[in-house]
């Protein structure tokens, strides 16, 4: 158990690390595992010296209720913990203990998963259907050069950030680190678990694995974080007990640290310069703090020991205040560009297409659709009794990203992300779109709409055009095709056949397949490209950003 100044160091460095700096305001809700972890590891500390398992039972239960995503990331980075810890702690007898721990920590665990079950598997079976876990992601077995370059500036500076990678620790902590690493036969589980997550760090496997098996991220580094502060926490005592030996060798040390920001080739950031400045004046002041102590007049005297400690708070809070200020300065407007003024928010989701839908809808009861030219406020359709045909949301239906790709439709990011059905009649017509909006009436209006009508909705005019082309939101159909003559299909037969007949993985026995007919006729062309695209079943995929097809 720490206490005193060191704690508060500690504390601050956590919370105002650069994963919190930038995500805090940008997405609030990824604060969460920050507040979580810290109690997390509290309560297996609690388990593992015999003392109740109240807390982690209700650490387990909120970290499932709030966020299935970072539940994931908190169990893997406590099974770490429980791991170094347990192989870290003095036992009086290994095996016997070993067995006790295991069996209370996974008790307890599990009882704090099971009070969250009501909320965590549902989502975690909608998990299971969504297209994201089935993505089988390429990655190559290292980042790019850049990213190991500018590793250095990261945990100094907000700079650079690459794959999540929100690093940025305030003086004292790379001083701590270096600290840490000069006490040879001292704190071997902080050792360890630095050298552990940093690996982790360096590899896009891990970040891969620690996302979910999706694309590689560094989401987790809010765990990384709290392990520089334990760090800080724990090494604080000896930053004011320096030998000269220890001085030297971090002071060298620290000059190392400067070359590797020099070496790159776009060299390092000024924001990483001033954090190294300041982390050189902590060590001067640490050097000197007797001589300046004698300089100071008898009422600041007066403080002893705490004050270095209040000094060394003061370099802290400086560090941090610089690490806010020069990220915002440098990213204000993309940061800005997130949000609305204070009492607009609730005019902005008004002033959308959703809204102004019920100004055209003659029965707002009956289902139907509506398409877009306009950039969609995202998922606004929840505000409103309407149903437009865009979607953003973490998790998707696995069925509907598999309906995408094999017709071929492009998504905006990725599968859980799209605006439209590429404005193709046929789908229209299958999705129930009767409505198509536009600001602009005089440009391009999809097939078959017709009969364009104007619409003042809160000082914007819109234009809502109609097509009697659209299925309701049921309807039968009594042909049948199979899987396998679907999927011999080009894309553009699918999407007309798919107004046909309905496709079944097997036909019932029987059963004869629907005859088809299609209205699409060949154009000529030709494809020719260069060695930096890459063709694979029938697809085309550009290698570098200059690439030509």
């Amino acid at each position: 158990k720490k206490e005193g100044t060191a704690v508060l160091a500690g504390s601050l460095l956590y919370a105002f690390c650069g994963y919190g700096i930038v995500l805090a305001p940008m997405h609030p809700y990824f604060i969460n595992p920050m507040i979580y972890l810290p109690l997390l590891l509290l309560g297996v500390e609690r388990v593992f010296h015999k003392e109740n398992g109240h807390l982690l039972i209700a650490m387990t239960a909120l970290s499932a209720l709030s966020n299935f995503y970072f539940f994931y990331m908190l169990v893997i980075l406590t099974i770490i913990y429980c791991v170094i810890r347990f192989c870290t702690m003095e036992h009086h007898s290994w095996k016997k203990e070993l067995g006790g721990c295991l069996g209370r920590t996974l008790f307890f665990s599990l009882t704090g998963t099971a009070v969250a079950a009501v909320l965590l598997l549902p989502v975690l079976l909608q998990f299971a259907s969504d297209m994201r876990s089935d993505t089988n992601l390429g990655y190559s077995l290292l980042y790019e050069w850049s990213y190991y370059e500018r590793l250095l500036d990261q945990f100094l500076s907000l700079t650079y950030s690459s794959s999540w990678t929100y690093l940025c620790f305030a003086t004292p902590a790379l001083l701590c680190v270096l600290l840490l690493f000069l006490k040879r036969k001292h704190f071997p589980g902080l050792k360890t678990g630095f050298l552990a997550l940093t690996a982790l760090l360096l590899l896009p496997a891990a970040g891969s694995f620690l996302n979910g098996f999706s694309y590689a991220a560094n989401r987790w580094c809010f765990g990384y974080a709290f392990l520089i502060a334990l760090i800080v926490v724990c090494v604080w005592p000896d930053l004011f007990a320096l030998t000269a030996k220890e001085t030297g060798k971090l002071l060298l040390l620290l000059f190392l640290c400067g070359v590797l920001l020099i070496l790159p080739r776009t060299s390092g950031s000024g924001s990483a310069y001033f954090a190294l400045f300041l982390v050189l004046l902590t060590l001067l002041f640490l050097t000197e703090s007797p001589r300046l102590t004698a300089l100071l007049p008898d009422s600041l005297r007066a403080l002893g020991k705490q004050g270095p400690e209040l000094a060394l708070l003061f370099l802290l809070c400086v560090n941090l205040c610089a690490n806010a200020l020069l990220f915002y300065r440098n990213n204000m407007d993309n940061h800005l560009a997130r949000f609305v003024d204070i009492g607009e928010g609730l005019s902005s989701l008004e002033q959308s297409a959703s809204g102004m839908a019920n100004l055209f809808l003659e029965n707002p009861s009956e289902f139907s659709r509506y398409a877009q030219d306009i950039v969609p406020v995202r998922n606004d359709t929840l505000n409103y009794k309407a149903h437009s045909i865009h979607y953003y949301w973490s998790l998707s239906n696995g069925a509907v990203t598999q309906f995408f790709n094999e017709l071929a439709l492009p998504f905006e990011e990725r599968a859980f992300k799209y605006d439209d059905l590429d404005n193709r009649a046929q789908l229209h017509a299958l999705a129930g779109v009767r409505w198509y909006i536009q600001y602009d009436p005089n440009k391009y209006l999809p097939y078959p709409f017709h009969d364009s009508k104007s619409f003042d909705y809160l000082g914007d005019l819109y234009y809502a055009s109609e097509t009697e082309s659209y299925l309701p939101f049921g309807y039968t159909c009594g042909s049948l095709i199979s899987r396998a003559t679907y999927n011999a299909l080009p894309y553009l037969q699918r999407q007309q056949s798919l107004l046909q007949a309905v496709v079944l993985e097997e036909l019932p026995p029987d059963t004869t397949e629907a005859p088809l007919s299609f209205t699409d006729a060949p154009i000529p062309f030709e494809i020719s490209h260069g060695s930096d695209i890459l063709e694979l079943e029938g697809s085309y995929y550009a290698l570098t950003d200059q690439a030509e097809l």
